[in-house]
């Protein structure tokens, strides 16, 4: 019996498929490698831009949150220092992220890009609908989310080029607070994640995506501490810890009282609330090197004040409070602090 007249008609179309998406792949150069290898590869590319670091801190008023204004690649080299990473929802909420705010699906190992995961993008959309309550919506705005990323694939297509690793890893991170109408702020978070699974050469598997939502406690109360979410180690290192290399930022009579744990932070104005998310956003992003590998911390920031009462408010920031001073140790502790690095 001929081959051609023991395929099946299903054998036929998958036969068929497999070898449009080889030629395919082969006119762009070469058909895709192993996983590792390509990972390996596209993790230096422009095709994954991640924002990094969200403060929250509670003020008499409600709420100042800042963010950092830098996207940065995989080995954390900035793409740009003038992302928006805090939009606002019709005055009585706040939405913030971190992690991957921008994913591409290109053809294959190319740079041809088929299509673009905006996570910005993504959530002002989400939250345009009126209908959506900013603060009921957490089940509804993760499957958004993981809809987008698995949108059906195109002929070659693979997705993501984001130098995966393997397990199970977070991938972004929305922070969604919200003014409740008892007056209180209370918000949730929704991490999307995901998990790589095996591919074949011809047809590479897209990443299997979850996603947790995690509520955050009333945010104000007299137990409430500050936030942070995303490299958070200069923050909690500050707040904290005893590392010497960060006591002249700790002696900072702001920073001092936020360190306090007698301290209730709502005694802490708007304007010393700003202050110290802005001073711990800087730090953060000058001296991140000393706690962890590629941050990409900007030195920039946004200011928000969800209040209590009145809505969402912008906010500037002096320019001093960016100012990081240089590192000045005593010649013992410096050579302590370099022991510690080893």
């Amino acid at each position: 019996m001929h081959l051609r007249q023991a395929l099946t008609t299903t054998d036929r179309t998958t036969l068929a498929t497999c070898l449009l998406v080889a030629l395919a792949l082969t006119v762009q150069g070469q058909l895709p490698r192993s996983l590792p290898a390509q990972d390996h590869i596209l993790s230096r590319s422009n095709r994954l831009k991640r924002g990094t670091l969200v403060v929250a801190i509670p003020c008499t008023d409600g709420l100042i949150i800042c963010a950092d204004k830098r996207l940065s690649l995989a080995d954390g080299s900035p793409v740009t220092d003038g992302a928006t990473k805090l939009i606002a929802v019709r005055g009585h909420a706040v939405v913030a992220y971190t992690g991957a705010a921008s994913v591409e699906r290109t053809l294959g190992a190319s740079s041809l890009v088929l299509a673009r995961f905006d996570l910005e993008g993504e959530i002002r959309s989400y939250f345009a609908d009126d209908s959506i309550d900013p603060g009921a919506s957490a089940k509804g705005l993760a499957e958004r989310l993981i809809s987008r990323l698995e949108r059906p694939r195109r002929l070659g297509e693979v997705l993501p080029p984001t130098g995966l690793l393997e397990g199970k890893r977070l991938l972004m991170q929305v922070i969604v607070f919200v003014r409740r109408t008892s007056h209180s702020i209370s918000g949730y978070v929704v991490d999307i994640a995901y998990e790589k699974r095996e591919s074949s050469i011809f047809l590479p598997s897209d990443p299997l995506y979850s996603a947790y939502m995690v509520p955050l406690s009333e945010i104000g109360t007299a137990s409430s501490e500050p936030k942070a979410f995303g490299h958070s180690e200069v923050f909690r290192e500050v707040l904290y810890g005893t590392d010497v290399r960060f006591d002249d930022i700790r002696r900072n009579s702001t920073i001092e009282r936020l360190r306090k744990s007698s301290t209730d932070p709502r005694l802490l104005s708007r304007s010393s609330a700003l202050e110290a998310a802005c001073r711990l956003t800087a730090v953060s992003s000058s001296r991140s090197d000393l706690l962890v590998t590629n941050a990409g911390i900007g030195p920039t920031v946004d200011c928000l004040l969800l209040h209590r009462k009145k809505g969402v408010f912008v906010l500037r920031p002096k320019k001093s409070w960016l100012e990081v001073p240089r590192q000045r140790l005593p010649r013992a502790a410096a050579n302590e602090a370099q022991l510690s690095l080893r």
